[in-house]
């Protein structure tokens, strides 16, 4: 439907003012999580790489609950949100899921509701524009 590519444009005129960053989720969780296995990797790598992700100004989380729904999920998306929240750095999320569906995802409400709570939800309906169907 082009979520992300708007949550991309968004950024790229957010990035003129302040710091700004786009990763899809299931890559962040996968770099965090192998970090611990990777003995190659540096950990000062690894800090870097959340410390950038911790303090952009503007973070675009996209396909949020594209990857398993796992308890290493649910806790790494939500220390990251609440250690942006608590330093006002603004979040914006993109998933194929609703609210109540990532609730299910996850397991657990909390996060879907912090994230609810503090936000605009725009909900976005149409043809898949991969596929160039109008």
């Amino acid at each position: 439907v082009g979520k992300s590519r708007l949550m991309a444009s968004v950024l790229n005129e957010i990035v003129k003012r302040k710091s700004a960053a786009f990763v899809r989720v299931p890559e962040l969780l996968d770099r965090m999580r192998m970090s611990g296995f990777n003995q190659s990797s540096s950990s000062s790598d690894e800090a870097e790489y959340l410390a950038m992700h911790r303090n952009v100004e503007v973070l675009g989380l996209d396909d949020v609950g594209a990857d398993k729904g796992s308890d290493y999920a649910r806790r790494t998306l939500q220390m990251l949100y609440e250690y942006r929240m608590d330093h006002g750095k603004r979040t914006i999320w993109t998933s194929n899921l609703t609210l109540s569906e990532l609730e299910e995802f996850f397991g657990d409400e909390r996060l879907c509701s912090r994230i609810a709570g503090n936000a605009d939800v725009v909900s976005i309906v149409g043809a898949d524009m991969r596929l160039g169907i109008s």
